[in-house]
């Protein structure tokens, strides 16, 4: 096929109506029903108005800019007010809730007020704004939450409503979804290559995954069930509709898309969304008798965490920049903006008072190590699968991409009026303000953390912990997995491309010890579908060692290797001063994400099977309620331009 190559910025043009000023898309309102072009602030979440087309900028506007400039990134900082995300509504069914969540191409405020427009691909349907009792059908990035009961399943349909061209650039060399049966252009490409594809940006493909959700393989969003609003189905499409058990503890999980070969396009440009399960039984936030020492829902944010780059007109900006390979992957995102909940560098008001934040690393590449500015403790009540046996104060929490945390910050000993600052190590992210009008703090009744308890001190809240973690123990063989760089730039697990015979292919029930290890030339979280698990240790290793060892036993380490791989045990290669280091107290919990350092070993300890089932369940019993062997599942990287070029492999459970 001949493709038609046209510059990105004449793409605009064809696929986009150009965001100036702060017009908005022909078909992308955020509330259903609008009738005119302009977007209905209210629906976007935003407290203002947009300019019209053909205003002036005001002279206050944060966003003015020279012509040819960019947006200076300090001139939009604390100007937005953080939001907390809306909750979808189901339709209560006998036994059930049900779900119709669409997506759609539309824009909202993401920068400060005067500014334009943001062009986002939302998740969207109907949802009830915090505080309010009459529900609307709104589209926004990210998308509302799920607040899902345990015990109650929800059936969630999934509905493609995009139909103009992806607005950020498709890289078809890479393995992707290809909705249009496109022959892979050949290189080498010059740097900065300055066109896109046009028949590789239509057709957008989408698939939803929940991430840390244990539920059957075909509704677990595999990147080949991706599918098109012009009905193009990947390979592994089955349905339009997800079955979700919520079989597993309370927890903070996310949804997000995860279609072949862009990912990273699909969740920067908008895709993501908390998945919150709750426990009518549980303790901890509903006890028996009395109110719970943890802040009320009126105290609880979530934080999607994002960092993005705006071009002037509003527009995101994402690298296409050239390879020999590859004419739009860049290997890594950075951006130069912090977004919380689609508002970038917000300011939240605060009272003077316990608050409780549920934290996601949504960000394409980067991780965040969190803390406070000037220094209070983060006290962490929980990781990617729940509650940790205790809480444990932190002077700062470190999250990959993909890794949750749940977390309670007290300003009561703020001042009114006094600010603080949550950041990663020195860049600013989200500020909290004490009202100017706040109440004299009330002292806690009680202590989170043990370790504060003693004479003239609170009590601990929780004295025999938060949570009883199962011990485990292995009852497989272990298993060794291989990190490696890869000549074009990217990575790979175990040499293999995405679509190499399957290796990895445990025994339901069955409890493995996972050796991570690391010899490429960054860190990167691994991330496990299906399943939670425990992280053991970590361990430097002779790298360059083992290394010379896995090429040898890999054919001289040429790659994508061909066959199956080899991987040698790490231990004989540890250096007689490498000690064990133990996770870190925010980390000791049930994980699905972990993140593996480069040029080291990461253990693991992977139960195949659900979260709360009896330690000692054996190989070849399955305690799911559906059955994990149909069908394969993932394990990856969550660095999304890892992932969409090929460090991502399938796993497939037996018995």
């Amino acid at each position: 096929m001949k493709f038609n190559r046209v510059s990105i910025s004449a793409m605009a043009g064809i696929a986009w109506l150009p965001l100036v000023a702060c017009s908005a898309s022909e078909d992308g309102m955020g509330k259903a029903g609008a009738t005119s072009e302009r977007v209905d602030q209210r629906a976007v979440g935003s407290e203002v108005d947009p300019l019209p087309s053909n205003e002036a900028p005001r002279i206050d506007n944060p966003c003015q800019v020279s012509d040819g400039q960019s947006l200076d990134p300090e001139k939009i900082k604390w100007k937005n007010s953080l939001e907390r995300p809306r909750v979808f509504v189901p339709k209560k069914q006998l036994g059930y809730d049900e779900y119709t969540i669409s997506i759609r191409e539309t824009q909202v405020q993401m920068l400060p007020r005067g500014c334009p427009l943001t062009t986002v691909f939302a998740y969207g349907g109907s949802s009830l704004e915090y505080g309010k009792t009459i529900p609307e059908e709104y589209w926004g990035s990210p998308g509302a939450s799920f607040e899902m009961t345990r015990g109650t399943p929800a059936h969630v349909v999934w509905v493609n409503e995009v139909t103009r061209p992806h607005f950020l650039p498709v890289d078809p060399t890479l393995h992707w979804a290809n909705p249009n049966h496109l022959a892979r252009p050949l290189g080498p490409f010059a740097p900065n290559f300055p066109a896109v594809i046009a028949e590789a940006q239509e057709d957008v493909s989408f698939v939803t995954h929940v991430h840390g959700l244990e539920v059957a393989s075909d509704s677990d969003g595999a990147p080949e069930a991706w599918f098109t609003a012009s009905k193009s189905r990947g390979p592994l499409f089955e349905e339009h509709f997800s079955e979700y058990p919520n079989s597993q503890p309370a927890t903070t999980l996310w949804y997000h898309d995860h279609a072949l070969g862009i990912t990273r396009l699909n969740v920067y440009a908008g895709l993501a969304g908390m998945y919150i399960i709750r426990d009518p039984h549980d303790t901890i936030e509903s006890p028996v008798n009395g109110p719970s020492a943890l802040p009320d829902n009126a105290h609880e944010m979530p934080l999607v965490i994002q960092d993005k780059s705006f071009n002037a007109d509003g527009s995101l900006s994402y690298p296409s920049a050239a390879s020999a390979e590859h004419p739009y992957w860049s290997s890594s995102f950075f951006g130069d903006t912090m977004v919380v909940n689609g508002k970038a560098w917000p300011t939240m008001q605060v009272e003077r008072a316990r608050y409780r934040f549920r934290i996601l690393n949504g960000a394409n590449s980067r991780t965040f190590d969190l803390s406070l500015t000037p220094q209070l403790p983060l006290t962490v009540i929980g990781s990617d699968g729940g509650y940790l046996a205790r809480a444990t104060n932190a002077a700062s929490v470190k999250l990959a991409p993909g890794e949750r945390a749940d977390v309670v910050i007290d300003f009561s000993s703020l001042k009114p009026g006094e600010a603080i600052v949550l950041g990663n190590a020195g860049e600013d992210i989200v500020q909290f303000k004490a009202l100017e009008n706040a109440d004299d703090p009330q002292p806690p009744a009680c202590s989170l953390t043990p370790e504060l308890t003693g004479e003239s001190k609170p009590p601990a809240c929780f004295p025999k912990g938060l949570s009883e973690l199962a011990e485990l123990q292995p009852n497989a063989e272990k298993r060794t997995v291989t990190l490696v760089s890869m000549p074009d730039g990217g990575y790979s697990l175990n040499g293999q491309m995405f679509d190499s015979p399957i290796s990895e292919q445990p025994r339901v029930g069955s409890t493995e010890d996972w050796d991570i290890v690391n010899i490429s030339s960054d860190d990167h979280p691994i991330h496990l579908h299906l399943v939670q698990f425990r992280i053991l240790n970590r361990q430097v290793l002779d790298a360059d060692g083992y290394t010379k060892a896995w090429n040898d036993a890999n054919g001289g380490g040429k790659l994508p290797l061909q066959t199956a791989p080899q991987n040698p045990a790490a231990d004989a290669y540890i250096p007689k001063d490498s000690l064990p280091v133990s996770p870190a107290p925010a980390e000791a919990g049930w994980k699905d994400t972990v993140l593996a350092p480069a040029g080291s070993v990461t253990r693991i300890r992977v139960r195949w099977a659900p979260q709360d089932a009896p330690p000692e369940i054996a190989p070849g019993s399955n305690a799911f309620p559906f059955d994990p062997t149909r069908g394969t599942y993932l394990w990856h990287c969550h660095m999304l331009e890892h992932e969409d070029n090929e460090m991502m492999r399938p796993l497939k459970l037996g018995w």
